[in-house]
């Protein structure tokens, strides 16, 4: 099995493997962008401020995300560069096995941590209720 880095020239692998990536997150973009869109047709403020302030909270879950997927991505490559398969077989499994276990973790200290996490993206009195309930969908 020869590696894309073999095949082609560096610029191109690299378009090739970060390509996908890049795709995904120009996907989450778009979701929120369409989030905010049709959340504003509601005419609601309080909406569309709940939208715009789980953005970030959004973001850091990709990036817990990003940890184990595109780090462990590189490790495993280095890994077949290097050869070893079985090592690189490990690393994979590991990485699926830490994503769902963070998942899992992130999606339990976010609804018990609901309240201040909306706090802390700078929710207030008039639109915490939609800024939880939207949290909830995210998480």
């Amino acid at each position: 099995m020869t590696s894309v880095y073999e095949e082609k020239s560096i610029s191109k692998a690299i378009m090739r493997v970060g390509l996908p990536a890049m795709l995904g997150q120009l996907t989450t973009l778009i979701y929120n962008i369409a989030d905010t869109f049709f959340v504003s047709m509601t005419k609601e403020p309080a909406m569309i401020a709940a939208v715009t302030l789980c953005a970030p909270i959004l973001l850091i879950i990709m990036s817990i995300a990003s940890i184990f997927g595109m780090g462990g991505s590189s490790v495993i490559a280095r890994l077949l560069g290097e050869e070893k398969k079985k090592e690189a077989g490990r690393t994979m499994n590991f990485c699926v096995y830490a994503m769902v276990f963070s998942g899992v973790i992130t999606l339990v200290l976010g609804l018990i941590f609901l309240q201040p996490l909306a706090n802390m993206s700078g929710a207030d009195a008039d639109n915490m209720a939609y800024t939880c309930d939207y949290l909830k969908w995210i998480l």
